[in-house]
């Protein structure tokens, strides 16, 4: 399973007034956990290899903030993935691996290494980003708080991949990995925020008021590709709207309890069973297109009329552009 996540980081900040969304406020959580350090002899150089509870990581920033945050903001962002998705936490030892590189370039010889140049053009084409490919996230240092918000939207791909059994629609993977970047920093701690996220509001408002709102029905079966292939720029709606389109299920008790199962299902390779669907593969692009509408209308809502208008009713006031 292969990820990869377009942001506009210019309006990328921990906090910011008039995007909090209508969310319970989560306590905090300590970043200060118990980790190795060893060396690690990478292809560039020394770095460093930082194994924590649920994670393996390996570095070669010279980002001092990034080295010594990110083991704990990861365990934290592991928290924060239960919590989101209502999954148990695993059971076993295997820790996960990620990648922080010291720069564009070195991410992008690691890159094509692992995929060869072919295969590696598509993920070449950021600018600013990470991705996770076959349960490995490979991200590159873009300053302290981008790279930490990185982190924690390819980190639920991650988790994802070892957790589901079946493969969720993207438009609620990538819906959930984006609810997963909002974050404070609160002295050694921090607090996870998916309805106060800058770089989706500012998008998503825009989005709105520039005419370049995706209807429901196009959206569904869209995955990140689609929107990458149309124009690199349309990318960051399709993740903002997914943002809006999470939000609002998880903040409708009846939508929230289907979109519950169905996390629940996927884990237990039910999902393309309970659909009534008998499909060899379980990933990829047609499964995506396949799956995407007909999930929806069974775990979500089969009104898909009224869902639409509510919705859009729902990120007009989200991004203050009605009362």
């Amino acid at each position: 399973m292969k990820s990869l996540i377009w942001i506009a980081f210019a309006a990328l900040w921990v906090t910011a007034v008039g995007c909090e969304g209508p969310e319970e406020i989560s306590p905090a959580t300590s970043m200060i956990v118990q980790a190795q350090r060893t060396t690690w002899q990478s292809p560039f150089g020394p770095g460093e290899q930082i194994r924590s509870t649920n994670y393996r990581i390996f570095m070669t920033t010279r980002n001092t903030a990034l080295r010594q945050n990110l083991p704990g903001f990861m365990e934290a962002a592991y928290s924060h993935y239960v919590e989101l998705t209502g999954l148990p936490r695993a059971n076993g030892t295997q820790r996960l691996d990620l990648y922080v590189l010291a720069d564009r370039q070195q991410w992008a010889h690691l890159t094509k290494h692992h995929f060869g140049e072919q295969q590696s053009k598509v993920y070449l084409q950021l600018q600013a980003g990470g991705y996770m490919s076959d349960g490995v996230c490979v991200l590159w240092d873009i300053r302290v708080v981008p790279t930490l918000s990185v982190a924690s939207h390819e980190g639920l791909h991650q988790f994802f991949h070892h957790r589901l059994k079946d493969r969720i629609p993207m438009w609620a993977e990538e819906g959930l990995c984006s609810n997963a970047e909002g974050f404070e920093l609160l002295g050694n701690a921090v607090r996870f925020t998916p309805a106060n996220n800058p770089s989706r509001f500012t998008t998503l408002r825009n989005t709105l008021g520039n005419g370049h709102w995706t209807p429901l029905e196009k959206l569904l079966p869209m995955d990140a590709g689609d929107a990458i292939s149309r124009h690199p720029s349309k990318a960051i709606g399709y993740y903002a709207q997914v943002w809006s389109l999470i939000l609002f299920i998880r903040s409708n008790p009846a939508y929230r309890e289907g979109f519950q199962q169905m996390l629940h299902d996927a884990q237990d390779g039910k999902l393309v069973t309970v659909l009534g669907m008998h499909l060899p593969v379980r990933s990829g692009r047609r499964y995506n297109r396949t799956i995407s509408v007909p999930a929806f209308r069974h775990y979500i809502t089969n009104d898909l009329a009224s869902f639409k208008k509510d919705w859009r009713r729902y990120a007009m006031k989200l991004t203050n552009l009605s009362q």
